[in-house]
């Protein structure tokens, strides 16, 4: 009775596929690379293991064989380590709390790698090529993101925290995407401090450095960015009269 149920579940999500994506004019489906990318984005939504048989790709639910054996290696490496058994209880918990999460925020991870990559390579691209090539728009310091995503972020805060099940997954996704882009604004934000007060190019560096690595900063820089909407942290200050 299982095996039809699943049979009669994937008939309809193919006939889905074949009606409703089609005529969008996305390619067809019946191309290998397609019916693929088909099959490992439908378990995104339906929780289900990727079919490695209509993929063509080797191995089963690929992205739990990563996660897994990423947490096999952490467990591993502490469970060789001379640790009380409280503590290594707690790296076990912690380790298990971590895959859980990778499995859950898995798409909003990979899109907020593949952004900070495409901004890295600007930036990049910016510093080699200065004078031939120019980023549109207002300079760093002076960017912020625009001024309704805080009110998506918080909406996305608000379902993490008291909703579970997929509206709870999807809000936590947003979060792992929108949380990077403020702290971008806040990064932006203490750059313009740091212009202002004409630090030199060195202090800048270490400056982006610790605020980057030194937990808890780069929730600070976080919370600046965030806030900025309303402080307007870069606001020049009124002369007292």
């Amino acid at each position: 009775m299982q095996h039809l149920r699943a049979k009669e579940t994937l008939f309809l999500e193919r006939r889905f596929i074949d009606e409703n994506l089609d005529p969008l004019g996305f390619e067809t489906l019946h191309d290998p690379l397609n019916r693929a990318l088909a099959e490992i984005v439908r378990p995104l939504f339906h929780h289900q293991p990727v079919d490695a048989h209509h993929t063509r790709l080797p191995g089963n639910d690929l992205i739990g064989k990563e996660i897994v054996q990423t947490t096999t290696i952490m467990q591993d490496m502490f469970a060789d380590a001379d640790l009380p058994a409280a503590q290594k209880r707690e790296v076990g918990l912690a380790i298990e709390n971590m895959a859980s999460f990778l499995e859950k925020a898995y798409p909003g991870i990979a899109i907020t790698v593949s952004g900070l990559m495409v901004v890295g390579l600007v930036f990049m691209l910016s510093l080699l090529a200065r004078g031939r090539y120019t980023v549109p728009g207002r300079a760093f310091p002076e960017w912020k993101s625009p001024e309704w995503l805080v009110w998506i972020l918080i909406t996305a805060g608000f379902l993490v925290a008291f909703v579970e099940g997929i509206a709870g997954t999807f809000a936590l996704n947003l979060l792992v995407i929108l949380l990077p882009v403020y702290f971008l604004q806040g990064l932006a934000v203490i750059d313009c401090f740091f212009r202002r007060k004409a630090f030199s190019p060195i202090i800048r560096t270490v400056g982006y450095l610790l605020v980057t690595l030194v937990n808890p900063l780069p929730m600070v820089v976080t919370g600046i960015g965030v806030f900025d909407l309303w402080a307007d942290f870069r606001k020049p200050k009124e002369p007292e009269s």
